[in-house]
């Protein structure tokens, strides 16, 4: 079943996704791999437990994280929050005046995947680890529309249907940028 899909196209909406430290902890929530307390995920960033719960009921009216279950835990209800099973467009094809916070989200958004891969290289693990656990792939396809769409799904679908960890799996980032360089030109 293919996921909701949410389109942020305001720009209090783009603001409120790409805040540094929204983007920091969704990113947290995304490695935890499981429903996490806004006492958690303060820990995690190094925050107050209120400004984390801040930031995840900004995210919760989005549609972005939403509530996973409630715990009893001393006496005091824990709530869980998790990514909600979504996708999130940001409308980087829309032609308004918000394309610079698109950018941003972008940019930011490649950019934290390669400082992580950075980290990864620079924290002292062999060569042989870093050949068995990283990858950078850098080239051209030659596609149909029809293959393109296919390729778009394979990798959509491949990914979606790993987001939940499990007793035997590893997480791995990624971003991946794939765009067909002869559509401008056949444009009017």
């Amino acid at each position: 079943m293919p996921k909701k899909t949410i389109r942020l196209s305001s720009q209090e909406d783009l603001k409120v996704f790409m805040s540094p430290q929204r983007q920091k902890l969704m990113r947290n929530m995304r490695m935890a791999g499981k429903p996490l307390t806004s006492k958690a995920l303060s820990d995690m960033l190094g925050i107050s437990t209120s400004s984390a719960q801040f930031h995840i009921k900004k995210l919760e009216k989005l549609g972005i994280v939403e509530l996973s279950y409630t715990e009893k835990i001393k006496g005091i209800i824990a709530k869980y929050y998790r990514i909600a099973d979504i996708n999130v467009n940001i409308g980087t094809h829309l032609k308004d005046n918000l394309s610079k916070e698109r950018y941003v989200i972008m940019q930011n958004l490649i950019h934290n995947t390669f400082d992580g891969l950075i980290e990864f290289y620079e924290s002292g693990v062999s060569d042989e680890v870093i050949e068995e656990n990283s990858e950078f792939i850098n080239g051209f396809v030659n596609l149909t529309p029809n293959d393109a769409h296919e390729l778009l799904n394979l990798i959509r679908e491949f990914a979606d249907s790993r987001q939940n960890k499990g007793a035997d799996t590893q997480i791995w980032e990624y971003t991946l940028m794939l765009y067909n360089t002869g559509a401008a030109d056949k444009q009017p």
